[in-house]
């Protein structure tokens, strides 16, 4: 999850889900996303933290913390632009 000025991008591989900061903890999208975490076991939310996120880290960390028990770890992301992901993505099947 990037976190910057305006809010939280939830990076997944159909298309990214942006979440207002004043919307977490009322918005389901975000709920769910930390709702799978505890149940994948040795799972981590990774946050991606811009230079104006703090704000929407704080609130999106605690938030997965305090109601999900998520555990979770944050990474600077100096800069602005676009992420890619594409090395963290699970391998495609191998073909028979």
């Amino acid at each position: 999850m990037e976190c910057n000025g305006s809010g939280i991008v939830i990076h997944n591989p159909q298309a990214p889900l942006h979440v207002s900061t004043g919307s977490i903890g009322l918005d389901p999208t975000y709920d769910d996303s930390c709702a799978m975490s505890p149940h994948t076991p040795k799972s981590m939310v990774i946050f991606l933290l811009r230079e104006d996120g703090l704000n929407s880290y704080n609130r999106a960390a605690g938030w997965a913390e305090s109601r999900f028990a998520v555990r979770h770890g944050k990474l600077p992301l100096p800069g602005q632009g676009a992420v890619d992901l594409s090395l963290f993505q699970s391998p495609a099947p191998a073909p028979r």
